[in-house]
């Protein structure tokens, strides 16, 4: 669930022109009240440095990759530099 919600607000905070550093901080306050079981997804920053986007890094596998043979490019069994060279690699 909140893997979900963290990619709809960053998207939205994207299409709506909002700097990285502002779309960082909208996701720490929705997702960030106590109680929560799990870690929120760790944001990480891609793209050129002047257009810098966020995307999200999932906190747990969605295991995908027992049927894709790999894990999807936002796996947090990944290293974070490798899901940034997967997300910058055309499709």
């Amino acid at each position: 669930m909140a893997n979900g919600c963290t990619a709809a607000l960053l998207e939205e905070a994207h299409a709506a022109g909002l700097p990285a550093d502002r779309a960082r901080r909208l996701v720490g306050r929705v997702l960030g009240p106590p109680g929560r079981p799990l870690p929120a997804p760790a944001l990480l920053q891609v793209g050129p440095p002047d257009a810098p986007r966020l995307v999200r890094r999932r906190v747990t596998c969605c295991l995908s990759c027992t049927t894709l043979g790999q894990p999807c490019a936002t796996c947090p069994l990944l290293p974070p530099a490798e899901t940034r060279r997967r997300l910058r690699s055309p499709p």
